[in-house]
């Protein structure tokens, strides 16, 4: 098992960086400091994709790892020169497993599909969070 907080490469490394549902693992500084070094590894673009906000994991027993440490706002990722999509549909028909709050399941998984068309413009509103940079040579 790796640490990604003691991960380095060159500049201009690769084309993309991707980090999915990892940076909420992180303290708020180190998340920060992966985001520039991610900056420097990419080429073209830096692609983050996070839940919307701070969510809380209670059951920790099977991977403490799993633990979120952080949370992170469209504003935040606006901030830092993000292009800030909504993903998942919108927040408040999700619980923090990311399991529909209202049944039956289906229904609502549909509705929050639906929703998708509105929350990925305003992703205030949506469950995640898919941030988009373009770098230096794009």
């Amino acid at each position: 098992m790796g640490d990604v907080r003691k991960v380095d490469f060159p500049p201009n490394s690769f084309d993309a960086v991707l980090c999915l549902d990892l940076i909420e693992h992180l303290e708020k500084k180190e998340g920060r400091e992966l985001i520039d070094k991610m900056e420097k590894w990419a080429r073209k673009k830096v692609i983050i994709y996070t839940p919307n906000g701070f969510v809380l994991h209670e059951d920790l027993k099977r991977n403490p790892l799993q633990e979120h440490k952080s949370g992170w706002t469209t504003e935040e990722l606006g901030s830092l020169d993000f292009k800030v999509y909504g993903m998942f549909g919108w927040k408040a028909l999700r619980e923090k497993s990311v399991k529909t709050k209202y049944r039956p399941t289906l229904l609502w998984e549909l509705i929050s599909a639906l929703t998708q068309k509105i929350t990925r413009r305003y992703p205030k509103h949506s469950y995640a969070l898919l941030a988009i940079k373009e770098t230096n040579e794009s």
